[in-house]
């Protein structure tokens, strides 16, 4: 898929809203804020056998942080964590979205791949 593919997708993300809104029988929940910019996402998953079976999230901040919160979400949903992000690095995120890592909206970007990788070094 080409970056251009990827950002279309991020923006439907983000206008979708499906995995927005608290899950109140969420067995993780994981909130953080990019200090840069004072974006802030709160991740809910409901996880059984280390498989996700439901996610969601909360937040305040652009599209970049909210629709890769979106993106991240749909994309992780039954599957096991720790091998959904065996396929991302910081780096390959940032160039499927074509980012560098210097440009001032990286760490909203990456905001909400940095909560999942709190939450998979907890399991």
């Amino acid at each position: 898929m080409s970056s251009k593919n990827y950002q279309t997708e991020l923006m439907q993300c983000y206008k979708d809203g499906s995995w927005q809104g608290e899950m109140q029988d969420a067995t993780i929940v994981k909130e953080s804020t990019n200090a840069s910019c004072q974006d802030k996402i709160k991740i809910f998953l409901k996880v059984e056998n280390n498989i996700v079976k439901n996610a969601s999230f909360t937040g305040q901040g652009c599209l970049l942080s909210q629709g890769a919160a979106a993106y991240l979400l749909k994309n992780l949903e039954k599957k096991n964590i720790s091998d959904f992000l065996s396929n991302f690095t910081e780096q390959s995120f940032l160039e499927k979205f074509e980012l560098s890592p210097q440009a001032a909206r990286a760490n909203c970007l990456l905001l909400p791949l940095q909560i999942l990788c709190e939450i998979q070094k907890k399991l």
